[in-house]
């Protein structure tokens, strides 16, 4: 578990398993969809985005798969 901001008192936690599929230790993609972490952690890091700009670029697809 990761802890997280939240908007109640006291610690907050996400479990990742609820996100994100891990089908191999080199393959984690986003729950229900064919997109590996790599590709959103690439654009994150190496293309400086903002989480918006990110959500933004993978919504036609994420919402394809809806």
């Amino acid at each position: 578990m990761i802890e997280v901001e939240c908007s109640v008192e006291g610690p907050c936690f996400m479990k990742l398993e609820e996100y994100f599929n891990v089908l191999a230790p080199d393959d984690i993609r986003l729950k229900g969809t064919r997109i590996g972490i790599e590709s959103i952690l690439y654009e994150d890091i190496y293309r400086c985005k903002t989480p918006e700009e990110i959500a933004e670029q993978f919504h036609s697809f994420l919402m394809t798969r809806r």
